[in-house]
């Protein structure tokens, strides 16, 4: 990317496609607003994760890095155990941050 060989979409298609994750910013009307505040929003800028629905006990995160041990065992005292990760760009995640946890 430095190089301006490829650029920062085309990278994360190929790693969602890399690791059979799910691309892209969710869409609006699959956020639910009380959903993104199950993590606290310095938590969720720390680990670029974005909570953003829960749906048959999965917690459905955002987030342009696999959310970690620590999040997992953060979150698991108010939030269910299972994820369902959405890989989204560095300026995706940035985007959702500013919208939703701003």
């Amino acid at each position: 990317m430095k190089l301006g060989l490829i650029a920062e979409q085309e990278l994360y298609i190929a790693l969602s496609l890399q690791n059979n994750l799910p691309f892209g910013k969710p869409d609006p009307e699959l956020v639910s607003t009380s959903v993104t505040r199950a993590l606290p929003a310095a938590l969720s800028r720390k680990w670029k994760v974005l909570p953003f629905r829960i749906s048959a006990g999965e917690l459905h995160v955002a987030g342009s890095n696999l959310p970690g041990e620590e999040c997992k065992a953060t979150s698991a005292a108010s939030v269910p155990s299972n994820y369902a990760f959405t890989l989204s760009p560095p300026t995706e995640y940035e985007e959702l941050a500013q919208q939703y946890l701003d």
